[in-house]
């Protein structure tokens, strides 16, 4: 009979109410249990279990068959293995453990020493089937009994199988099993959204050393054939470096990764490149590259005053996401975008720091709408001030003096253009009627000191709610953290936080070397490049290095693996 829990439909509480119908059923018949075989624990408890965790039938495979023997459970979802489940009869194997199980997690070698020789024959057995399948994790029962234990070491974190940590669930037909970890670990949903690897790489981690370096696994790379590597430097910063600036256009738009989704990838690398919201960040949203929409919307703008937070580790390309966002937005004419960039802002006196952030604002305004100043649009923005004046108490000296009247208006309109919160009120909001949307950005907050933070973040909700207009601050995810931790991000309730994800290493090199190979004379910097004496020789290196880089990246076998280090070690950020 095939099961109908879908795993959206599994719930935390349908497996209590499926626990406590078990415990009424079979609590109290142990001895009929403990003479039953496997196959009737199976259908008895464990399938039971499985289904209310949100795994269908078609997910679970009985005895599947491998070249070791055949495996009781495999947990497969979109045909990968996901989890090796072992089963015995409910009387073989956890019968009393030699010392008492008081805590969640235990080492490998614990287990051993509790349960003898019974759960090491099993044990044993279920890991030469998961090194077969190359599945890192296996879940022992007895159908009433659950342990989960690693034993496939992750790259640098605990080796020794032994030392390796496993949790252990209690007794599902006892009141003290751990069924809020149990949910957590192994229902469906949470194990598609990656929680084994990454509680199993929290819980099996080791401090690092610091006594290698890359190269040590990966060997050098064979850049030339001679020890002239002087164009190298360049070749790093003319095609890796942020591709951001004006000169840099091109690149922007044919080396931008617009995907993060890494299922097609498998094992070591998937876990080092997958890129989610860390834990740590609460009320968080995943974003990936391509859903720019979600941050500057294709219409002219939503006009509710929203402040938005974009988060993301160092060199996932928030800059350049937002930089993208904002040319495609100028170039559609319906949404205008500011850019602050405060990467290089070391002002910390507090009475300077807000009107500053005015001026740039004005500043960047000015540049780009330098008609809102003109006298025939001030007129329009501010004529309910105009009409209030010519109708106040010198009416009728306007009435016989209309050059004072022009005078008058003049002095208002400047004055009312010179004080950046009464003119971006004002002038936003007529933009806005006419269809026109406005965003700010503040990029590179978290370069500034924290007290600078604080006050451009008041600031952008003072400007969000008196102007209407969308507030994007980018930050990176630990700066937001500790902003958080220390009380000076009052998040508030109507904000909304993204976690920008780290684009596909593969994809980037991947378009970064295209690009030096088949559209260098493309480059916006081309006619200068070629001014230069020696633009022969940097050609030539310059494609050198990115055929070696295909070589050692995306042709080699090993390559996936060296990628998957490299973002180990440098946290997304390669580029370093």
């Amino acid at each position: 009979m095939k099961s109908t829990i879908e795993p959206s439909n599994a719930s935390r509480e349908n497996l209590l109410a499926v626990v406590e119908d078990l415990r009424k059923k079979y609590g109290d018949k142990a001895s009929k249990l403990h003479d039953t075989n496997e196959a009737k624990t199976r259908i008895l408890l464990i399938d039971t279990v499985l289904r209310a965790l949100g795994w269908l039938d078609d997910d679970f495979n009985p005895e599947t068959s491998t070249k070791k023997g055949f495996i009781d459970y495999l947990l497969s979802t979109d045909g990968i293995p996901r989890l090796v489940i072992e089963a015995k009869r409910v009387s073989h194997t956890f019968r009393n453990p030699s010392t008492k199980m008081k805590k969640a997690t235990y080492p490998l070698r614990y287990f051993r020493k509790a349960y003898g020789q019974a759960l090491t024959e099993v044990l044993d057995q279920a890991t030469n089937y998961a090194l077969q399948l190359d599945v890192p994790f296996v879940a022992l029962t007895n159908g009433a009994e659950w342990l989960l234990i690693q034993v496939i070491p992750f790259p640098g974190g605990v080796q020794d199988p032994d030392d390796l940590n496993g949790f252990y669930f209690g007794n599902i037909l006892s009141d003290e099993f751990n069924l809020d970890m149990f949910w957590e670990l192994l229902s469906k949903n949470f194990v598609l959204d990656g929680v084994l690897e990454d509680q199993f790489a929290q819980l099996n981690s080791k401090e690092s050393d610091f006594n290698e370096e890359p190269r040590t696994q990966l060997g050098d790379l064979h850049w030339r054939k001679t020890r002239d590597d002087r164009n190298l430097g360049d070749f790093y910063h003319h095609f890796f470096d942020d591709i951001i600036d004006q000169g840099r256009r091109k690149m922007l738009e044919l080396c931008f990764v617009t995907s993060a989704r890494l299922d097609q990838y498998q094992g070591e690398l998937r876990r080092a490149l997958k890129d989610t919201a860390p834990s740590f960040l609460t009320h968080v949203q995943d974003i990936s590259p391509e859903d720019r929409d979600r941050i500057l919307p294709l219409e002219s703008g939503d006009q509710k005053g929203r402040v938005i937070l974009v988060t993301g580790s160092v060199g996932c390309g928030k800059s350049t996401f937002v930089t993208k966002g904002v040319i495609e937005a100028r170039q559609e004419r319906n949404l205008i975008c500011l850019v602050i960039d405060l990467i290089d802002e070391v002002m910390d006196n507090e009475t300077d720091i807000v009107p500053t952030l005015w001026k740039y604002l004005s500043q960047e305004w000015r540049k780009q709408e330098p008609e809102s100043y003109h006298s025939e649009l001030l007129r329009k923005i501010f004529g309910k001030e105009l009409s209030e004046l010519k109708r106040g108490p010198h009416e009728e000296v306007f009435k016989h003096d209309i050059r004072e009247l022009e005078r008058q208006e003049a002095n208002l309109l400047e004055r009312l253009s010179n004080d950046p919160e009464e003119f971006f009120s004002r002038c936003w909001r007529f933009y806005m009627q006419k269809r026109k949307g406005i965003a700010v950005i503040l990029d590179n907050v978290d370069r500034a000191s924290e007290n600078y933070q604080r006050h451009a973040y008041s600031f952008a909700h003072k400007l969000a709610r008196i102007t209407g207009a969308t507030v994007i601050i980018t930050m990176r995810e630990a700066t937001f953290f500790r902003g958080r931790e220390s009380g000076f991000l009052d998040v508030r309730a109507n904000d909304t936080v993204f976690h920008l994800q780290t684009p596909n290493l593969e994809q980037l090199l991947s378009k970064r070397i295209k690009y030096v190979q088949e559209h260098l004379q493309e480059d916006h910097r081309i006619s200068t490049w070629r001014n230069s004496k020696d633009w022969e020789l940097f050609q030539a290196a310059a494609q050198n290095y990115a055929e070696i880089l295909k070589q050692t990246f995306l042709k080699a076998e090993s390559g996936r693996e060296s990628l998957g280090l490299l973002a180990a070690i440098a946290w997304h950020d390669v580029r370093s």
